[in-house]
C-alpha cells in the first residue's frame, strides 16, 4: 500500500517550518512519499502480477493438453503394434482378405510388410522425442491414407473381416479411417506446426 506523510518521523513542528522554508516556491513537499511505492510503480506491479497470472494459466493449459496428446499417442501407439503383431501372427489371413487384387503383389508379402510398417510406426510414436515428431506424424497420417484402399475394396467386394459382416458395418469402418488420420496428427502436434509454418510463410 502506498502512503503518503507530510511529517517525518520524530519532527517537530520549528524543525519542519524551517525545512519547509528552503524549499523551492511551488514545490509540494514530498518528504513523507514513500518513494519504494508511487501510484504508478503500484500500477506496474498490478500488471506484472496478472501477466504472472496469464501466464500461469496458460502454461498449467498447455502441460494439461499435453498430457492428453501423450496418452493419445500412447494408446495409438500401442494399437499398431497390437495391429502389427496380427498382421505377422494371429490375424495374417483376416488382413489379407483387405488386400485389392490390383495391388498385384502377393497379399502374404503385403501383409507381412504392412504389419513391420505399424509395429515400427506404433513404437516410434511412444518412444521418439519432439524433435523427430513432425516427420512421424506425417509417415503415421500417411500411412493410414495408404491402406484406406484396402477397406474400400472390402466394402466394394462384401468381404467379411474383422467381424465387419455387413455392408453397413464395412461402410461405417470407412469413416473411421479420417479419424486415425486426424488422431494421429493431432497426438503428434502436426496440426501445430502445420499453423506455425503456414504464420511464417506469411
Amino acid at each position: 500500500m502506498c502512503t503518503v506523510s507530510a511529517v517525518r518521523p520524530n519532527e517537530d513542528a520549528e524543525s519542519r517550518t524551517f525545512r519547509l522554508a528552503g524549499q523551492p516556491a511551488g514545490q509540494p513537499d514530498r518528504s513523507g512519499v514513500d518513494e519504494k511505492c508511487t501510484p504508478s510503480q503500484g500500477s506496474a506491479g498490478v500488471h506484472m502480477i496478472q501477466r504472472w497470472r496469464d501466464r500461469t494459466i496458460q502454461t498449467m493449459a498447455t502441460a494439461a493438453i499435453d498430457r492428453v496428446r501423450f496418452a493419445a499417442r500412447v494408446v495409438l501407439g500401442g494399437a499398431l503394434i497390437v495391429a502389427g503383431l496380427g498382421h505377422l501372427t494371429f490375424a495374417r489371413s483376416t488382413f489379407q482378405a483387405q488386400v485389392p487384387d490390383w495391388v498385384g503383389i502377393d497379399k502374404n508379402a503385403v501383409v507381412i510388410l504392412s504389419g513391420l510398417v505399424e509395429i515400427a510406426l506404433g513404437s516410434a510414436l511412444i518412444v521418439v522425442g519432439h524433435r523427430r515428431r513432425p516427420v512421424l506424424d506425417l509417415a503415421t497420417g500417411l500411412f493410414f491414407i495408404a491402406v484406406f484402399p484396402g477397406n474400400i475394396s472390402q466394402f466394394i467386394d462384401g468381404d467379411d473381416a474383422f467381424g465387419l459382416s455387413s455392408d453397413a458395418a464395412r461402410r461405417n469402418r470407412l469413416f473411421f479411417q479420417p479419424v486415425l488420420v486426424a488422431w494421429a496428427w493431432w497426438s503428434t502436434g502436426a496440426f501445430a506446426v502445420l499453423r506455425r509454418r503456414r504464420e511464417t510463410s506469411r
